[in-house]
């Protein structure tokens, strides 16, 4: 988690900024995000988890709203970036 703390600076500083966190699989993924969430929350910074089981009406939300920080793991890290990435561009 060394990379944490100059990644949510960057978030913290730059409104425009997004970071995609890719992961080698699902669960230290999800792991992660834990734990870096608590990081982010005092900063007001979201962050989603994303991969190919988000729902439809999560990436509806997902598009609707300012998510900055997304973690991707496993096959997500494969087929869920482009689709991270794309939403990120759409905030």
């Amino acid at each position: 988690m060394a990379f944490a703390a100059p990644m949510l600076h960057e978030l913290k500083r730059n409104p425009d900024c997004h970071a995609l966190v890719i992961y080698p699989m699902k669960s230290l993924a999800f792991d992660q995000r834990i734990q870096i969430q608590r990081l982010c929350e005092p900063l007001g910074i979201a962050s989603w988890f994303l991969d190919g089981d988000v729902e439809k009406e999560h990436k509806k939300i997902l598009k609707a709203n300012r998510v900055r920080l997304f973690f991707v793991g496993g096959s997500g890290a494969v087929h869920g970036g482009a689709s991270a990435t794309s939403m990120a561009r759409a905030t």
